[in-house]
């Protein structure tokens, strides 16, 4: 059942879907950092909200590198590996650094934004991962405080 869900990654979802990569076996490192999340780029707070509840980890991050693996494991589709630094764990144990995989359609790029993502993610054989659609999101001051807001207690958050 988990690869029902995560094969259905990035079929619809643009956000994954902005930068470029052409190298399948390298890292493609991100090129910048800046803070301005673009609006068109911002989950809903509920949706937020039911991703902490719903996956083991959830955490601002900023994506420093990431390659192209697995290509055709599954037909018509191809694993990207991400290495994130993160800013600020919101659930889940405290990292520095982690690394993570997403399921996408083949032939869409790596996403290497330059702004803070908050991904929230399942955890599997000592592993993160993108459980589905939806789960990653540009992180603006006020998401984030939603997020805080949901962890400090779940029952008053939106």
């Amino acid at each position: 059942m988990k690869k029902t869900f995560i094969t259905l990654l990035l079929i619809t979802t643009p956000f994954w879907a902005s930068s470029c990569c052409t190298n399948q076996s390298a890292w493609v490192h991100n090129a910048g950092q800046t803070t301005k999340v673009p609006d068109n780029m911002v989950m809903p707070e509920s949706l937020l909200i039911d991703n902490i509840r719903t996956t083991d980890y959830t955490a601002v991050v900023h994506i420093t590198k990431g390659k192209i693996i697995d290509r055709g494991v599954l037909r018509n589709y191809e694993r990207h590996l991400y290495e994130a630094e993160v800013v600020e764990t919101i659930k889940g144990e405290k990292h520095a650094n982690i690394t993570f995989s997403v399921m996408a359609e083949s032939g869409i790029a790596l996403n290497l934004p330059t702004y803070p993502i908050i991904v929230s993610l399942c955890s599997g054989h000592g592993r993160y991962y993108v459980p589905d659609n939806g789960y990653v999101s540009g992180a603006p001051k006020a998401l984030i405080e939603a997020a805080r807001k949901e962890m400090l207690d779940p029952h008053t958050a939106k």
